[in-house]
């Protein structure tokens, strides 16, 4: 009959999340529980000790044996919560990103709310201004949903130069028709006549357009040429 003194229970306690990982490690190894897991482990590191002088002294040995379970478990640990640090981390990054978009949506929203109230929108705006360029709206926090918007309700946008510029489409009409009466070469000279004819906004829109490449004089016609791109 086995000696009770023969076999010692050892309690440790664990956190639940060191547990899972324990638990995970284990099954991994193909042991059903992990009492069985540290259970072995803990024998197999007795057993690296048992050369021990034995003038040591038992509680000597029991010490090497715990902290050298105890490095086994927080090396198996380790690499799952830097794991977790990092998952941890890029929610919270997310969770950031969401509440800023949020926010820009609902401040946009509420202007446009208050605008509606004052019975005057964006496409309201751009019929009275007739263009709108992306550098004067420097105060917009979210100028692409902004001209996106525009775009949706009929407006004309081009990407000029890596800028937006929305143009209302009865201004774009008549602009078109102000340009091709432009007989003159000289882009610098037709953009005065442009604003004389038009204002400083047609003659702005127009100088822009000739950096783009799309305004352009037609020698066969003799005249300038605004296509809309497609």
């Amino acid at each position: 009959m086995a000696n009770p003194r023969d076999r010692v229970v050892i309690k440790i306690e664990l956190s639940y999340d060191d547990y899972i990982v324990l638990e995970r490690e284990a099954r991994r190894r193909g042991y059903a529980l992990v009492s069985d897991y540290l259970r072995d482990v803990a024998a197999s590191i007795a057993r690296e000790g048992a050369g021990a002088p034995p003038d040591a002294g038992m509680s000597q040995a029991i010490e090497s044996m715990a902290k050298r379970l105890e490095r086994t478990i927080v090396d198996l640990i380790n690499p799952f919560t830097g794991k977790i640090d990092e998952l941890a981390q890029r929610i919270a990054d997310l969770a950031e990103k969401i509440e800023k978009g949020e926010a820009e949506e609902r401040a946009e929203h509420h202007a446009e709310e208050r605008g509606r109230r004052r019975g005057f929108t964006a496409l309201d705006r751009l019929k009275s201004e007739g263009v709108v360029f992306e550098e004067d709206m420097r105060w917009l926090k979210a100028p692409e949903k902004f001209f996106q918007r525009l775009e949706r309700e009929g407006a004309i946008v081009l990407n000029l130069g890596g800028e937006r510029v929305a143009i209302d489409r009865e201004f774009w009409e008549r602009f078109v028709s102000g340009v091709e009466d432009v007989k003159v070469r000289d882009p610098d000279h037709a953009a005065v006549l442009v604003e004389e004819k038009m204002g400083g906004k047609a003659a702005r829109l127009f100088e822009k357009l000739v950096r783009a490449s799309i305004a352009f004089y037609d020698e066969d016609l003799g005249r300038w040429s605004v296509p809309l791109p497609q």
